[in-house]
């Protein structure tokens, strides 16, 4: 049975009680918590704001994330592919996202400013109008994605190939511009 939880502050713990799972968290605020390995199945968070939270590899089946807020969080290994694409929006500041997954996400409602996205896995994710300002993307993958009306601006060290991803107006600086010739082994000097 699903408890509906709203309108609270949540500040410092370590470890979480077991009946988290499949309950409802409305305007809520989480606040330095540690989620551990945290099994957040059949959660649904709706309008919550997480600040300087810790996610380590989670269990995220059919977690739903409704305008959510991410900020200065540290985010290892989750897997948004297994989440609810019901609703489903997040928007992520001065984060660590690390080593997750957002393969074959379908969300218009996707935003990262000043994150680090080591490794970050969007293959085949239709994000459209997607935010990604200032973020390190080393090693993130780009494969077979709809990056339509995109944001890319003052990130870098990514390598996206407009051959196999769907750029149609999606906005890059130029100092993005080696990201798109890696393929070809040239080099450009400035």
């Amino acid at each position: 049975m699903s408890n509906f939880i709203s309108n609270r502050i949540f500040n410092k713990f370590d470890e979480l009680d077991p009946i988290i799972q499949g309950n409802i968290y409305e305007d809520y605020t989480f606040q330095n918590c540690d989620w551990g390995d945290a099994n957040l199945s059949g959660v649904v968070f709706a309008d919550c704001i997480f600040i300087e939270c810790s996610f380590n590899a989670n269990a995220t089946l059919l977690t739903s994330f409704q305008s959510i807020k991410f900020e200065r969080c540290k985010i290892m290994g989750l897997n948004f592919s297994d989440c609810s694409q019901l609703l489903l929006e997040m928007k992520f500041s001065d984060s660590k996202v690390e080593y997750c997954g957002f393969q074959n996400l379908k969300t218009q409602n996707l935003g990262f400013n000043a994150c680090s996205l080591l490794d970050a896995d969007f293959y085949n994710a239709n994000i459209k109008g997607v935010r990604i300002i200032e973020c390190d993307l080393s090693g993130a993958i780009f494969d077979k994605i709809i990056l339509e009306n995109a944001d890319l601006r003052q990130s870098y060290n990514f390598q996206i190939d407009p051959e196999i991803n769907y750029i149609q107006g999606a906005r890059f600086t130029m100092s993005s511009f080696p990201g798109w010739l890696v393929k070809y082994k040239i080099k450009i000097d400035e």
